[in-house]
């Protein structure tokens, strides 16, 4: 398998291609302050108009990233998680900041996270690195 694919995707995450999906009819959108004000006051109907226009799209990402699908769905229940706590973090500060950006720095994040942990290889004692100093 080669890894060009994923590699492409991974620094750029925005579908160049023809393929139709769920959220294409966020591409070219700005997301509106409303929304975002909203869901920095924890009000739940715009939660749930987030939840409902950005999950697409982010386990989107999740998948075309090689998550499998069986563990996109939790990968993408951690980004909304992440978001619900540094939503206040968000702030468009030089020109060209947008919240989809900061959304696909969260998930890139989080797809991380769950490779590393899926991957996670026990050290032996033997063959544990060192720490800093050249102890162990």
């Amino acid at each position: 398998m080669s890894l060009t694919p994923f590699f492409d995707f991974w620094h750029n995450p925005i579908m160049s291609d023809n393929s139709v999906s769920n959220s294409n009819h966020l591409l070219g959108q700005s997301t509106s302050i409303t929304l975002l004000q909203g869901i920095r006051n924890r009000e739940p109907q715009h939660w749930e108009r987030f939840v409902r226009l950005y999950s697409p799209l982010v386990y989107e990402w999740c998948r075309r990233a090689k998550v499998a699908q069986q563990d996109a769905a939790d990968v993408t229940q951690e980004v909304f998680k992440a978001v619900a706590i540094k939503v206040d973090n968000f702030h468009r500060d030089r020109k060209g900041d947008t919240f989809r950006g900061w959304l696909w720095g969260i998930t890139r994040f989080k797809i991380l996270d769950h490779f590393r942990v899926r991957h996670h290889v026990q050290w032996s004692p033997a063959v544990r690195p060192l720490s800093i100093g050249g102890t162990s």
